[in-house]
């Protein structure tokens, strides 16, 4: 089947609607013939010939003899005749259908649980059946949609493409909620309302790997070639770590190597930016306040990785790949990391893209808003019920409140007490009034049954629904969560000394429990020797018992023998 149809001849002008109508006008009242209207008008005769046949079948009728019954509808309809084609294709779904497919696609893409080709397949089988909609018999074998009817859905709609996605942690999806968001900024503004730091005082740093084997980038080939090679350093590279280190200003210290050695050697920073060793110093002999941000968030919060990183990659795969190809057969080791990172460094870390990353973040200037809430859909599987709050009574039953029943009875009291009421007609005024307030007391404590008249509307959620989480368990006491601190702040410093108190109490504990052990495994090896020793005189002590009594029984032996010759 031809995928991508392109028409070979021309396409026809649509004929104009007015024009159509005169010639069909002029046709059924028989004052043209068919062939003389189509080139009066300049209309194609077959396109003028299926006019009139629809015309005619509309209406019901094979032969008009005058034309002067004829009404504005009978106008409308010859207007409304279709000029551009007369073909439609025969679609499984409606548009409204489609419609919903679609917007069940994209949601399902933002909470991280995107569907595959073959899924899309599955599901487009199952929500006609579901419907109780004709489908294709080759369907029914499959149990799923065709190739084709997949390839025309993704065409129709342009909104809707097929990604290779980025994996994700369980960890980062469900961090990444509004909560650690708020409380990130909560700190943000308490350390900026209490030290009011300039853009150039706030600072953001974050570490990277970088191996000696990188993926390398695009290269031109040969078409329809199957596998396309490119030479790189080993199978597996070693890896260095690099901090980076910019500030909301747009500037940037330079970066941080960590090598895999016990050792440093000086060859390992040749031709690396300068001054990064004096950075450490630097940060070492200076006090700066600390603030973290919410554990497994800084794929969208951390601005180095927001508009950094990314590009820095890109850059340093072209440039290992320019040094494989200008040194052959010279393998990359981790003394050129620094020097292959330089230029890719200063091409990516520079204030542009540096204060749009903080920009981007809300960091700088501050924005809590900057995140929508789309960003934070990725955590709809896991937003489950805590098990303590299922254990809580279940809410009572609306009642009619105290006090208006009470307002009730007192304007009824009241009337009934006022001294008015001994004429007969303000009785009847008051029990008037009575009935009235009795009447709209009844409505008020009756429960309100609403009445809801609406078609089914049955969609894809309701076929293949979100992935959700089950409940927690609640059996055993959750671990401490870790959130955004601020690390140099008091209360901060006193919780992390008595953690550190509370850690080396333990290592305390363990050594004094491995030296007991030692000191038993000592007493026992020292009360095994005892006994061993005690065993082995008992055995000789036997063995020499047992060697007299044999020379004794030989000398009596001997002895009787003889006297008895």
């Amino acid at each position: 089947m031809v995928r991508k149809y392109i028409k070979k001849r021309s396409q026809r002008p649509e004929i104009d609607k007015k024009i159509l109508k005169e010639a069909v006008k002029n046709v059924i009242s028989q004052r043209m013939s068919i062939w003389l209207s189509a080139s009066t008008y300049t209309i194609p005769k077959s396109t003028l010939f299926d006019a009139i046949k629809i015309y005619k079948k509309r209406h019901r009728f094979n032969n008009i003899e005058d034309s002067g019954n004829e009404t504005a509808d009978d106008d409308d309809d010859v207007e409304n005749q279709p000029t551009s084609s007369k073909y439609a294709s025969r679609q499984v779904f409606s548009a409204t259908e489609e419609a919903e497919l679609e917007k069940y696609l994209k949601e399902s893409s933002k909470i991280c649980y995107g569907l595959t080709y073959e899924s899309l397949r599955k599901l487009a089988y199952e929500y006609p059946v579901k419907l109780e909609k004709r489908i294709p018999s080759n369907w029914n074998q499959d149990k799923k949609a065709g190739i084709e009817w997949t390839r025309g859905f993704m065409k129709r709609h342009p909104r809707l493409t097929y990604r290779k996605p980025e994996n994700i942690s369980f960890a980062r999806a469900t961090a990444f909620n509004e909560t650690n968001i708020s409380e990130f900024f909560k700190n943000l503004t308490a350390v900026q309302e209490k030290y009011h730091f300039p853009p150039h005082r706030i600072w953001n740093t974050d570490e990277t790997g970088i191996t000696t084997v990188l993926q390398a980038p695009k290269v031109i080939a040969e078409t329809g070639a199957k596998t396309v090679a490119q030479c790189v350093s080993a199978e597996r590279g070693a890896l260095v770590t690099m901090c980076g280190i910019i500030s909301a200003s747009g500037s940037s210290i330079p970066p941080i190597y960590i090598f895999p050695r016990v050792r440093m050697k000086g060859h390992f920073l040749n031709g690396c930016v300068p001054g990064a060793v004096e950075a450490i110093t630097y940060a070492r002999e200076n006090g700066i306040i600390l603030l973290s941000f919410p554990p497994h968030c800084t794929h969208k919060m951390q601005p180095l990785d927001r508009g950094i990183y990314a590009p820095f990659k890109t850059k340093c795969k072209i440039s290992f790949n320019d040094f494989i190809a200008s040194n052959p057969g010279k393998p990359i080791s981790i003394a050129d990391i620094a020097k292959l990172t330089a230029e890719p460094y200063l091409l990516t870390f520079n204030p542009k893209n540096i204060v749009s990353s903080f920009k981007n973040t809300g960091i700088s200037h501050m924005n809590s808003l900057v995140y929508s809430e789309d960003d934070f859909k990725a955590t709809y599987a896991t937003n489950r019920p805590d098990p303590s709050s299922l254990k809580e009574s279940p809410v009572s039953p609306m009642v009619l409140d105290i006090k208006d029943t009470t307002t009730v009875n007192e304007i009824v009291n009241d009337k009934e007490t006022t001294p008015d009421n001994k004429n007969q007609d303000n009785t009847d005024i008051t029990d008037m009034i009575k009935s009235i307030l009795y009447d709209i007391l009844d409505q008020a404590t009756k429960p309100k049954v609403i009445t809801i008249i609406s078609h089914l509307i049955i969609k894809p959620s309701d076929i293949k629904p979100f992935p959700t989480a089950g409940p927690r368990q609640g059996k055993r006491k959750p671990r401490e969560k870790g959130k955004s601190r601020i690390y140099t702040s008091t209360p901060e410093k006193n919780r992390i000394e008595e953690l550190d108190t509370i850690k080396k109490m333990k290592v305390e504990n363990a050594k004094r429990t491995l030296a007991n052990k030692e000191e038993n495994k000592k007493k026992q090896k020292q009360l095994s020797k005892i006994k061993k020793s005690v065993s082995n005189k008992v055995k000789v002590a036997k063995r020499k018992t047992r060697k007299n009594n044999r020379i004794l029984n030989f000398g009596v032996r001997y002895r009787l023998a003889y006297y008895k010759e």
